[in-house]
């Protein structure tokens, strides 16, 4: 099996800009994202897993309809580190952004380990917590990506006690205006098992989505994990890494994405 790989890191910081009256960089140029095979959608919209997120897609649309309610803002969670939910909830957001009618944004929540940036060429230099912390206006924490429809908003310098932030009226008259704003709303959340935001998120979403790797989270600590959702709703469980056999990879035309799209290094 060929080695795994990984996202870039990405290179020097993006140069240029001006100052905005709050303090951050100007209204920022469409980003590039750094190349990666795992960003299916982009590198392989044909791919049975690209299809596999848009069926997702379509599953949560019809919860919505079903319930009356739409799941326009989705928190993404797993139960621990490294079970590929960041790489999950990117991949999902660009397989929204796939829809002209829909404005959808991917906010980096993970304020302990951000990694939603790792995604992008170039680093940015501010994120929502400078919004937060009015050193920038939110326009300009806002980055619109080449190729894509997709938004992403960073999460800047993370602070020291980021459940406070979370908790904080002020963090949910955020989120009221990125749902204004946008369609659908991904929040890539920290792991449940470790922190209470992932929870407190939830009570403010519209439902939550658990990612399990395959093969290495146990159902005990699955148990466990969910057991911390007690805000809100599990609208669904994503299986990541699965390994299939040979005769699945015929019959799905497989090709070297089959199975091991998951990265080692991306929660």
């Amino acid at each position: 099996m060929k080695p795994r790989p990984r996202v870039s890191s990405g290179g020097p910081p993006s140069q240029g800009g001006g100052k905005s009256s709050a303090g951050g960089a100007s209204r920022r140029t469409p980003r590039d994202l750094a190349p990666s095979p795992l960003l299916l959608p982009i590198v392989d919209p044909r791919s049975p897993i690209t299809e596999r997120y848009r069926r997702m897609m379509t599953h949560i649309d019809h919860l919505g309809a079903r319930d009356d309610n739409p799941y326009r803002m989705i928190v993404v969670a797993s139960s621990r580190e490294a079970e590929g939910k960041t790489l999950t909830a990117m991949n999902l957001a660009l397989a929204l952004s796939e829809d002209r009618d829909r404005k959808v944004l991917l906010m980096d929540l993970d304020l302990h380990r951000p990694r939603v940036h790792h995604f992008l060429l170039s680093k940015p230099r501010i994120g929502w917590m400078d919004v937060f912390e009015d050193r920038a206006e939110l326009d300009n924490a806002l980055i619109s990506l080449n190729q894509t429809r997709l938004r992403i908003l960073p999460a800047g310098r993370p602070p020291d006690r980021p459940a406070e932030v979370i908790k904080s009226e002020r963090f949910r008259r955020l989120l009221r205006q990125l749902r204004d704003r946008f369609d659908a709303v991904i929040l890539d959340a920290p792991p449940l098992m470790r922190f209470v935001d992932a929870n407190i998120l939830n009570s403010y979403a519209d439902g939550l989505l658990f990612v399990i790797r395959a093969g290495l989270t146990s159902r005990q600590i699955v148990r466990k994990a969910l057991a911390q959702v007690t805000t809100g709703r599990v609208i669904g469980v994503v299986l990541n890494d699965v390994k299939y056999t040979l005769v699945d990879r015929y019959y799905y035309r497989y090709d070297e994405y089959g199975g091991s799209y998951y990265d080692r290094g991306d929660d």
